[in-house]
């Protein structure tokens, strides 16, 4: 009997293998379902083998029961006492590895939660197992009790997560706490070592860096100036949100460039909960895919974003044209020959690119490690020491500032950064451009990335954002701001101090 297993999560190898884990689950459950049968089957025989030895009832329902005890030195009267008798024994042997297997995983868990990064990871198998595989002998998953670890990552449910931290808050003030969220921005202001993490805006960060859309705008523009794309999403929700965001942060490389973003999918209450679409270029279709034929076939990215039946829908794109040019964000990280193999005839396998978003997003350099939202506090604290010449420059300062702003603002140094990164090689496609005009191209992309995300979070244009006070160019209360214009009509002063913020990148 295959009693004695492996706690599913603890004794890990970094090295162990989905299918593994899954095929570990599968004989931990059948072993103690088999447990339980042979408890059943031997009351059942022994109470019958003791009944035809003579004795009543109840003395043999007792008298089956002391089996389990491996004190019947008797010489069995009859088959089903002697068979009995067996199972018994192996069962009760089984019951006590399976009890000293769950004292040994206490005590073991125990001593890796003393170890410097050790980290309980709790939540949905498919999320938990890339995490645990990456901490290796690190990583711990023992939902029965709680673990002393230095560091805890929460992947369930809002409530789940909320729940756990509300019952051990206490014994987690000291502790590093990363709670992922599924409705509440990633950034959300924490108290003492708590944060928060979103699968949905770590993925479509990274989507946008491990397929930038860069060298494909530039190859297909005859100039920069007559960059053109259509960008499609089937599908929506709060992965659809994230990845719209990020691309009007990261793909922008012309001033006079024309890329529009057409949803298609559950994008109802999105299109009516955010009032400048139009200036974002983003064109939600309220009718079917299939009903856009022509827009489709000539869109330079269709994106299918994770959703029931994708595969289905996949099939489906292919079968109206080969020649679409599809990126799946898979839940899972899949294989995609067998998409290639259609009824129609051969995909070719450029034409599928599969994204597993959450594979990608959830791993301990996003969560833990989070590079980009180090920086974005650095930008920030930079920020703060130019305005105060003589704030001292030390980590705990860095954080106090980043501490002291609202969830808007901490998105805002985030989006700076990012778009920073993204367009490390820009310069490559205006090498001819004298470094003064490049250092301006910088620095009007750079406002139109601050007016794609006040326009995005519902921002608008007002001259006059504070009636009586000229001098404040922004009414946050009321989402209103008087710079919201392109990069020619601003005061003259905020254009040169924009080129020169913009030429300090090329140093």
């Amino acid at each position: 009997m295959a009693l004695f297993i492996r706690k599913e999560g603890c004794l890990r190898k970094g090295g162990e293998t989905k299918m593994f884990r899954k095929l570990i689950k599968w004989i931990k459950d059948f072993g103690k379902r088999w447990l339980i049968l042979f408890v059943v089957v031997v009351l059942i025989m022994g109470t019958a083998g003791f009944y035809q030895a003579g004795e009543n009832l109840v003395d043999s329902l007792f008298l089956a029961l002391v089996l389990f005890t491996l004190n019947y030195a008797d010489h069995p009267a009859n088959l089903l006492i002697n068979i009995s008798r067996y199972l018994a024994a192996a069962t009760t042997v089984s019951a006590a590895l399976v009890v000293i297997h769950e004292i040994f995983l206490h005590f073991a868990d125990d001593m890796r939660a003393r170890k410097k990064g050790s980290t309980l990871v709790l939540g949905p198998e498919e999320e938990v197992a890339p995490i645990l595989d990456e901490l290796g002998s690190l990583g711990i998953t023992y939902k029965e009790k709680f673990v002393n670890a230095k560091r805890f990552i929460l992947f369930g449910s809002d409530e789940e997560n909320l729940g756990f931290y509300s019952r051990y808050e206490k014994r987690l003030a000291d502790k590093e706490v990363y709670i992922k969220t599924d409705s509440l921005p990633g950034l959300l202001p924490g108290e003492g070592g708590l944060r928060f993490f979103c699968t949905e805006e770590l993925a479509a960060q990274d989507f946008w860096r491990s397929y930038p859309l860069m060298e494909e705008a530039f190859e297909k523009a005859p100039s920069p100036d007559r960059i053109s794309m259509d960008i499609v999403l089937l599908g929506f929700g709060r992965l659809g949100e994230e990845v719209l965001h990020y691309a009007l942060q990261a793909n922008l490389f012309h001033p006079a460039q024309k890329i529009t973003y057409h949803v298609f999918g559950d994008s109802g209450k999105f299109a009516r909960t955010h009032t400048q679409l139009k200036e974002l270029r983003i064109c939600v279709h309220e009718n079917a895919w299939y009903e856009e034929a022509d827009l489709l076939k000539h869109a330079d990215r269709i994106l299918v974003l994770d959703q029931e039946e994708q595969a289905s829908l996949i099939n489906e794109l292919f079968s109206v044209s080969p020649d679409y040019k599809l990126y799946v964000f898979s839940a899972i990280d899949l294989d995609p020959s067998f998409l290639l193999q259609h009824r129609c005839g051969t995909i070719a396998e450029e034409n599928l690119v599969m994204y597993p978003w959450k594979v990608k997003a959830n791993t301990l350099g996003n969560i833990v490690a989070a590079d980009l939202l180090k920086k974005a506090k650095r930008a920030n604290f930079d920020y703060e020491l130019q305005a105060d010449p003589k704030l001292e420059d030390t980590e705990e300062n860095m954080e106090k500032a980043w501490r002291g702003l609202n969830t808007f603002t901490r998105y805002s140094n985030l989006d700076l950064v990012y778009f920073n990164e993204i367009i490390r090689n820009l310069r490559e496609h205006y090498k001819d451009m004298p470094r003064e005009d490049f250092a301006r191209l910088l620095a009007e992309l750079q406002h139109m990335r601050w007016n794609n995300y006040h326009y995005f979070n519902n921002w608008s244009y007002d001259p006059e954002p504070n009636p009586g006070e000229p001098n404040r160019k922004k009414n946050a209360a009321r989402r209103l701001h008087a710079d919201l214009v392109p990069f020619d009509q601003l005061d003259e002063s905020e254009i040169k101090k924009d080129i020169v913020a913009a030429g300090d990148l090329l140093k």
